[in-house]
């Protein structure tokens, strides 16, 4: 991997004093979690997908569950969702919704299988909108 396949993002976090201060962190794109698949023989297939549309057909969200398996038959299934309500995404095209969440479920499912921990770039450009999805209300989680 090089510098291309990181993102810097600012985000607030607490000092020691409590106090939120601006901090630079780095997350990987999805370039990153491309290479880390080829790396490890990582296969993904799409588990589920759903979508949610306005009066008018256009999609207000999209839901995807990704299943990532190793070459040894581990696998994990991750899901991830994005929404016209996240910031900046009011105004895109449908497919961006939709390729939105089915990277974000790729990418949580590639970090899961090889322990990665952490979350890609994609997801730190989401708000949080647990409040707003259906597909959260109706599970409850």
């Amino acid at each position: 991997m090089n510098d291309t396949d990181y993102q810097e993002i600012i985000v607030k976090e607490k000092d020691e004093e409590g106090n939120y201060v601006k901090v630079k962190r780095h997350f990987k794109k999805k370039s990153a979690w491309q290479k880390l698949s080829r790396a490890f023989n990582v296969d993904t297939s799409i588990v589920d997908r759903d979508l949610e549309r306005t009066k008018t057909g256009r999609i207000k969200e999209a839901y995807y569950c990704v299943r990532a398996t190793l070459p040894n038959g581990r696998s994990v299934e991750s899901d991830a969702l994005c929404s016209r309500s996240e910031k900046g995404k009011d105004k895109v095209s449908d497919h961006t919704i939709m390729s939105t969440a089915k990277t974000r479920a790729t990418n949580r499912a590639i970090a899961e299988l090889i322990g990665a921990g952490e979350v890609s770039a994609e997801e730190m450009s989401a708000e949080r909108i647990v409040n707003q999805s259906k597909f959260l209300k109706e599970d409850n989680s």
